[in-house]
């Protein structure tokens, strides 16, 4: 048996009249013959003479350029039962054999930074929760002691890293790998959920915290290993700070206005995850 997913993906620049296509189609060798004629789960049946596709097409109709023209996600299966369509490997004993299930995997970055007491206040960050998206299996990729993994939510959940620290900030990062069979289970979700924080601020003194995520493309742990963030990543525009023009944080902060200081401080929450559509994203089959 065998099923084949292309996911969603973009068409850009196209004129007036143009068109663009993305096809699947599975063949298999049996014994006499070859099966061409798998199930179009998703997307458009579109045989061609012996051959049956299944197809996402688009086409440009607006006058001038279509600046971006979705392709929706095409999926095929084949589920022929015939017998003459497997068989041993004479080479191999099937007897005791076990044959594993595929899985897709993403891995993102998640750079954590917070501030400290040389910008005026001693306090402890609310911890980070991490998910992947639809029943996703989320896995660190590294040894996190401040992290701990709670499977009965789903669901990682750090707590501060640098708690009470005397510096003016401190950031770290997190690699963390998303295990599915579907790409929407490759997505990271990461919340840091607002609450009343106990803090010692003096006159004017600040908090702030972020979250950058970035996905990983090519072989983790080697030099062809990249990793592409975007604003769209923070789920509120108006948290989106950007250091430059590869890196953009989703941000939050606040100050203490009075002059005896602060006890209590309550930052809004920031919510980010990688499933923007405006990003090329990168899975790996386990």
């Amino acid at each position: 048996m065998a099923t084949a997913t292309a996911g969603p993906s973009l068409a850009v620049n196209c004129q007036n009249g143009g068109n663009a296509v993305k096809f699947l189609t599975l063949s298999r060798k049996c014994d006499g013959y070859i099966d061409t004629n798998p199930n179009c789960n998703g997307g458009t049946p579109w045989p061609q003479g012996n051959v049956n596709y299944c197809a996402s097409p688009v086409i440009c109709s607006t006058q001038g350029t279509c600046n971006e023209l979705p392709l929706e996600p095409i999926t095929m299966s084949n589920t022929n039962t015939d017998a003459r369509c497997s068989g041993v490997l004479p080479n191999q004993d099937a007897h005791n054999h076990s044959s594993n299930i595929s899985h897709l995997a993403s891995i993102t970055l998640v750079e954590w930074r917070v501030s400290g007491q040389r910008r005026g206040c001693l306090w402890k960050s609310s911890p980070l929760l991490m998910r992947c998206q639809d029943g996703g299996k989320l896995e660190l990729m590294e040894n996190y002691p401040f992290c701990s993994v709670l499977p009965e939510e789903n669901m990682v959940q750090c707590q501060s890293f640098a708690p009470f620290s005397i510096a003016k900030e401190e950031s770290i990062g997190i690699f963390v790998k998303c295990t599915g069979k579907i790409e929407n289970q490759l997505v990271l979700s990461t919340e840091i959920p607002s609450q009343n924080l106990e803090v010692e601020c003096d006159h004017e003194g600040t908090i702030i915290q972020s979250i950058m995520l970035s996905s990983g493309c090519g072989e983790y742990g080697t030099d062809e290993f990249t990793l592409i963030n975007h604003p769209s990543f923070c789920r509120a525009e108006e948290q989106v700070y950007t250091a430059d023009d590869t890196h953009s944080h989703c941000f939050v902060g606040d100050t203490c206005m009075f002059d005896e200081g602060c006890n209590n401080i309550q930052l809004a929450p920031i919510i980010a995850n990688t499933g923007s559509n405006d990003v090329k994203k990168c899975a790996y089959v386990l």
